[in-house]
């Protein structure tokens, strides 16, 4: 993950902007958060990169935040009920569907990414009578599971001694929700070896995403 340095931040009235500059990537990212009138926050994440840089694709572009284990009750409207990407969901229809978020998490062998959904108009985390709904000016991708991406993912090397396989898995007392615009794509052209085509990569280059947390009660 790319370092973030803070450069400036800065308040007022029911605004903040945090401006970051990213050296890893040669890039900016400059967040605003805006609380409105009826408590919602609007969240803008804004990249700026450096023109002629070579840098990698990305995996994902977006926002994460952790809730409490207690909110583990999952409504969405998106594509599901099972798990789709950018490259793996004509299968999967629109719909409104209900889910614990234990059962998010797809057991393959090796644990790895699991449970996103494309093409979200909203998606809602709560404990059976409140929680967070969020949602954007157009279709997004949203997952939520009990478990951290490093619990996912032991990076190239696959040397832990124990994760390495979905049974050892332990579920976290937190649960962590994922709003992105876009995910890259699976790949899976020639087994799992192959990258996704073009059109399904996230490549460098300036993006703007906004979406909006929502208290939610039932």
């Amino acid at each position: 993950q790319p370092q973030l340095k803070l450069i400036s931040c800065s308040v007022s009235d029911n605004i903040i902007v945090a401006q970051f500059d990213m050296p890893d990537v040669k890039a900016q990212l400059l967040m605003t958060y805006t609380l409105t009138e009826e408590g919602e926050v609007v969240v803008q994440e804004k990249l700026n990169v450096t023109e002629g840089a070579e840098v990698a694709p990305m995996f994902r572009y977006g926002m994460q935040l952790q809730m409490p284990r207690q909110y583990n009750k999952l409504t969405y409207y998106g594509r599901g009920p099972v798990e789709n990407y950018c490259d793996r969901k004509d299968s999967q229809f629109l719909g409104v569907y209900q889910n614990e978020v234990s059962n998010e998490y797809y057991p393959y062998v090796r644990p790895q990414e699991s449970g996103n959904h494309t093409d979200i108009r909203w998606f809602c985390v709560d404990d059976g009578q409140r929680g967070l709904e969020f949602y954007s000016n157009a279709p997004m991708e949203c997952s939520a599971l009990p478990y951290l991406t490093q619990d996912l993912d032991d990076g190239p090397f696959k040397d832990k001694k124990i994760g390495r396989h979905s049974g050892d898995l332990v579920e976290r007392q937190l649960t962590q929700v994922r709003v992105q615009q876009m995910q890259m794509g699976l790949g899976c052209v020639n087994s799992w070896g192959g990258w996704p085509q073009e059109q399904y990569l996230l490549r460098y280059a300036n993006r703007d995403f906004t979406f909006v947390i929502k208290p939610y009660r039932k």
